[in-house]
Formats: structure tokens, C-alpha cells, sequence
């Protein structure tokens, strides 16, 4: 798995829809529960730009296929930097524009933007960039994975 290596102590897996991960919290805020009929139970409902979460408080954050969900996606980064501790990491895999048809992706109403790797990356000014991939076992080549430390 291209993130597992990664996740350590309090972690915390944001917009995990029915997707867990041994040893993680689910954070979901259920807004989009009316798109499928999936019975979402998080651990904890909110909403990923505004996590009720101490600052410098989480070791982990995983966010699989949420960044094209979020309105603000520097807003979602921003909340990140905040409760994740020195050394934190933030493990993002994203839907990859390079590869993805407007008309596929679009079919969906609860996505808001569609990212290329080259977009997102000048986003993550100021964190380490620890692991940049596109994927090509687990999703295909549409999709890519970024793993960013505080």
C-alpha cells in the first residue's frame, strides 16, 4: 500500500466514506450521504477545513480521493498544518487530471475541482514533499499519491 508506510501514532482518516484502516480514526462530515446508498458511520463527524482537534495534536492525517470533494483545497491544507504535530504527515492520494476525462469525472456532483500533479504541488509550499508517485498498480495511472511532513 503507497501510504502505509507512513501512518504512525494518533492518525486520523478524513473522508473515509465505509474506507478503514487498521489502527486509524474515520473523520467524515456526511454532506454527500444522499450520492450513494453507502451507510457511512465515522468516528467523528466534521468537516475536513475545520477539524475539532487541538492544534499540533495529530500524527497522521490520511486524506484518499478528498481533495477533489474539498471547496477550499488551501483551506484544507491550512487546517492540516494546524493540528498536525513538528513531523506530522499528511498522506494524500488524488484523482490525476492528466489521465481523468472531464466527462468520466464529472459525473460525479460532489467533486469540485480535478487536479493535475503539477497544480497541486506549488499548493504545498512550506511542507516536505517526503513521497510523490503516480500510481500505477493500485488505481491505475489516474491517480497519484503525495505524502507531505510539517
Amino acid at each position: 500500500w503507497v501510504i502505509q508506510k507512513h501512518i504512525k501514532g494518533f492518525a486520523i482518516n478524513i473522508g473515509a466514506g465505509r474506507d478503514r484502516i487498521r489502527g486509524t480514526f474515520t473523520l467524515d462530515n456526511l454532506q454527500h450521504r444522499s450520492y450513494t446508498d453507502w451507510k457511512v458511520v465515522p468516528d467523528i463527524e466534521a468537516d475536513a477545513c475545520n477539524m475539532p482537534f487541538d492544534n499540533e495534536s495529530i500524527d497522521t492525517l490520511i486524506a484518499m480521493h478528498l481533495w477533489e470533494h474539498i471547496i477550499d483545497p488551501n483551506q484544507f491544507l491550512r487546517e492540516a498544518w494546524r493540528i498536525l504535530k513538528r513531523g506530522g504527515k499528511l498522506c494524500l492520494i488524488l484523482p490525476n487530471g492528466d489521465y481523468l476525462s472531464d466527462v468520466v469525472y464529472w459525473r460525479d456532483p460532489t467533486h469540485q475541482w480535478l487536479a493535475t500533479p503539477d497544480e497541486v504541488l506549488p499548493l504545498t509550499a512550506g511542507w516536505e514533499v517526503v513521497q510523490w508517485n503516480r500510481l500505477k498498480r493500485w488505481c491505475y495511472p489516474w491517480s497519484f499519491d503525495v505524502v507531505l511532513q510539517k
